[in-house]
């Protein structure tokens, strides 16, 4: 999340999740109420899910991408781990 003091999200389009404890939450909505994206260590090997609470932060119901630095920390942190 590094540079990265806000999310875009489409309104009214988020769908609540909760997660167990030990998950990694890298963004809250609705000031701190509900987890926007969170990271969950899965399986035995080491895995990693992403959970995101909006596919609007894919960036398809926008013109420009509002969320690209985003995009770009979360793909250097995937290629950093793929090493």
């Amino acid at each position: 999340m590094a540079g990265v003091s806000s999310l875009k999200l489409a309104p009214g389009n988020d769908v609540p999740f909760t997660v167990s404890e030990g998950t990694q939450a890298l963004a809250v909505a609705r000031l701190g109420e509900e987890l926007a994206i969170a990271l969950l260590d899965h399986g035995q090997a080491g895995g990693q899910v992403l959970v995101l609470t909006d596919v609007s932060l894919l960036g398809a119901e926008w013109e420009s991408p509002p969320n690209m630095t985003f995009w770009q920390n979360l793909a250097e942190y995937a290629r950093a781990r793929s090493k």
